[in-house]
């Protein structure tokens, strides 16, 4: 058997728009995105999508297996459809992958489990977030653990409170690092609107975000937000994160919901870890919809890529 690292990637967080003018600073902007950013969890407190999600791995070694190590066999692909909420618990707003089906077989009656979270009270639906997003990360492949892989992660460092933990720079209009077409899920080519500003950050502070596993070790994130800046909207965010055996790049495109008044929401994800150790790479994609609020079923159509 191949000598396998598995890497945690968790998160721990700590505790009338004016109009672009010509000589808008990057101060302006990012302070216009910040408002955005910690309105857009609230907005989204209570709401669904359906998510189909297929994951790949790739390894130079012929073997791999599902992170889990419940299985001996290999497992190169997989694919998931799960609902991603977004939940006031605990004091703050968290984001999870409920997944449902597995390979196309079910693992739950996830009405049932859906009203059992929404209708119980805040202590109880934290205990309940951190038990569901642990049974669900258990169905990612490769060799990398993670529970950092859902689609709206990267706006927590753009939010007021976080924003002094990084360093900021606008720079050229790059597409971001995931940006060529991709045959999963017929996931087109991401063209990044002309207006938009692209804005680079760093985390320099000590006590990150992103922890390894058993929160020992710091994990710096950096990455590139691409940001209308008469409203601070976000329209692509790039996440990076690593270490010396470790990368990981999370990109996700957002457009708007039309059931929710146009609301910018993630219309698509794409992601790739890469363990130098055993030289796998696990790529995934993933599309979003049927949008709702709980208990409103509501059929959307999100707009594909351009």
């Amino acid at each position: 058997m191949s000598r396998r690292l598995s890497v945690l990637l968790t998160l721990v967080i700590y505790a009338c728009v004016p109009a672009a003018a010509a000589d808008d600073t990057l101060e302006t902007v990012l302070q216009r995105a910040g408002a955005y950013a910690a309105r857009f969890r609230g907005q989204l407190s209570g709401i669904v999508a359906e998510e189909r999600y297929v994951q790949n791995v790739r390894t130079a070694m012929g073997v791999t297996i599902a992170v889990d190590g419940r299985g001996t066999e290999p497992v190169k692909h997989r694919e998931l459809q799960s609902d991603i909420l977004m939940i006031r618990a605990d004091d703050r707003y968290a984001e999870f992958r409920d997944v449902y089906e597995v390979d196309g077989q079910a693992v739950r009656d996830r009405q049932d489990r859906l009203a059992k979270l929404f209708l119980s009270d805040v202590a109880s639906a934290g205990d309940q977030i951190r038990r569901i997003a642990e049974e669900s990360a258990r169905y990612n492949i490769g060799s990398v653990y993670r529970n950092i892989n859902t689609p709206t992660l990267a706006l927590v460092f753009l939010e007021p409170e976080q924003q002094s933990r990084l360093k900021f720079r606008r720079v050229d209009a790059k597409p971001p690092a995931l940006a060529e077409s991709s045959a999963d899920l017929a996931l087109g080519r991401l063209e990044v609107p002309a207006t938009a500003w692209t804005i680079e950050y760093q985390e320099v502070r000590k006590g990150t975000l992103i922890r390894r596993l058993g929160g020992n070790g710091d994990m710096p994130a950096r990455g590139r937000f691409w940001i209308d800046p008469e409203t601070g909207r976000v329209l692509f965010s790039e996440l990076n994160v690593g270490d010396p055996l470790t990368r990981c790049t999370i990109t996700v495109r957002y457009a708007p919901a039309t059931t929710l008044g146009g609301m910018l929401i993630p219309a698509e994800m794409r992601e790739r870890y890469v363990n130098s150790n055993d030289r796998v790479t696990t790529t995934g994609a993933a599309i979003y919809g049927r949008v709702r609020r709980f208990g409103v079923a509501t059929t959307e159509d999100i707009p594909g890529p351009q």
